[in-house]
């Protein structure tokens, strides 16, 4: 598999993501890459959409584990 585009990842300009047990949506804008880490204590969910869709993330959508 080829990578079309390189991934380099831009520390400073990330978001941090503080949900504390409430659903919480980050825009990222078109054309971006994502990386996601979980610095906290219980698995989080996580959803990607095409920004229509507002529903929260379930057990059922990515896991991302501490």
């Amino acid at each position: 598999m080829s990578i079309k585009q390189p991934f380099f990842p831009d520390y400073a300009s990330g978001a941090i993501v503080a949900p504390n047990g409430a659903a919480v949506s980050q825009p990222i804008g078109t054309g971006k890459q994502v990386v996601i880490t979980n610095l906290g204590n219980v698995v989080a969910y996580v959803r990607v959409t095409d920004g229509a869709s507002v529903a929260a993330a379930t057990t059922t959508d990515m896991p991302v584990l501490p």
